[in-house]
């Protein structure tokens, strides 16, 4: 959701990276867990071997840092005190790349990407989209016909803090409102399909609770603990939406949840036991399960199947745990990964 324009016009081509990316919307939404598969299958003596954030960071910057620790969201809500069922949809939407589709979906690009916790992403930077880091060209036919313009005009990505009171918002100060602004950076910039009434909805919740004078800007670290911790957060809200037997919500969070696997499932890539792999593979066929009653509106049995799938994780987690530092979730390992891309 970008703000800002630049005056910087010049030509230039895409050149991505050499790591290579399975679709989500295939692998996630149709095929279940098959771009789940094929990450976990990935060995870090191949091309194979990924980290989705890797393609979006700026060479020159210090990539392990970024991954393995991030600034909590600048907001002053609460889960476990407040709980809030719209910021937590929101939040997990903000973080799916399925909400903005096409290439960005393939590519793993969320919201989340850009504006990392709702701040900034200072690091990010592609060739050919990127003049320097922090900066990307949304203007630009690869993500999208519509607004393609043919030219290298990358802008300033913003911090999303107190958006709710920035209009009116665009390049030009075009959109009027917040909410017809997203729908254009979704459906036009980035070519996605419109979003239902809920989630668009939610995410506008969680857009408008971060908030400048809720930033204490603490580091976390981004280990196994927090991302579990996320994938039960993203639970939560699917035990309330299949209860409300809301089809097409819970599809959605089912999508993400298998995001948030696979990113897991990324970082145990280098891990040569079986057993990491085995877990994982585990839980995203057990959830595979879960959507496939879904889609048969056999709310009850989709029930009885997440109750299951959330007692094997709690039960399995500890199993992940003592791999967790021979993982892309210890720095040393980070670090050796990088520099052997790099010198491939």
């Amino acid at each position: 959701m970008i703000i800002t324009r630049s005056a910087h016009t010049v030509s230039s081509p895409l050149k991505f990276g050499r790591l290579i990316f399975p679709s989500v919307l295939s692998g996630l939404i149709v095929g279940g867990a098959l771009a789940f598969l094929i990450t976990i299958n990935a060995s870090a003596n191949d091309d194979g071997a990924r980290l989705t954030d890797l393609q979006w960071l700026d060479p020159r910057s210090d990539r392990v840092k970024f991954l393995t620790e991030i600034q909590t969201e600048p907001t002053s809500y609460d889960p476990s005190k407040d709980w809030s069922l719209d910021i937590e949809l929101g939040r997990i939407a903000f973080r799916s790349p399925t909400l903005l589709g096409g290439l960005a979906a393939r590519r793993g690009l969320s919201c989340q990407t850009c504006h990392t916790n709702g701040r900034s992403n200072q690091q990010f930077f592609v060739a050919g989209l990127s003049s320097s880091p922090g900066t990307v060209d949304t203007t630009t036919a690869l993500f999208s016909r519509v607004l393609g313009d043919g030219e290298f005009n990358p802008i300033k990505i913003p911090s999303l803090q107190d958006i709710t009171e920035t209009a009116p918002y665009g390049h030009d100060s075009r959109e009027p409102s917040l909410a017809q602004f997203t729908h254009t950076v979704i459906e036009s910039e980035f070519a996605g399909e419109k979003p239902c009434a809920r989630i668009f909805g939610a995410l506008m919740v969680y857009l408008s609770a971060l908030r400048t004078d809720a930033d204490i800007a603490t580091l976390t670290q981004l280990d196994l603990s927090r991302d579990l911790t996320n994938l039960h957060r993203t639970a939560r809200v699917l035990s309330t939406t299949l209860r409300q037997q809301d089809k097409e919500t819970s599809l959605f969070v089912i999508a993400a949840m298998h995001n948030q696997l696979r990113r897991i499932a990324e970082r145990f890539t280098i891990v040569q036991s079986a057993k990491p792999k085995a877990v994982l593979v585990g839980w995203s066929h057990q959830l595979k399960a879960v959507r496939e009653a879904i889609d048969q509106a056999a709310y009850q049995e989709a029930n009885l199947l997440f109750l299951s799938w959330q007692q094997k994780v709690e039960e399995e987690a500890v199993q992940l745990g003592e791999f967790e530092q021979v993982s892309l979730y210890a720095p040393d390992h980070l670090r050796e990964f990088i520099a052997a891309y790099e010198n491939r």
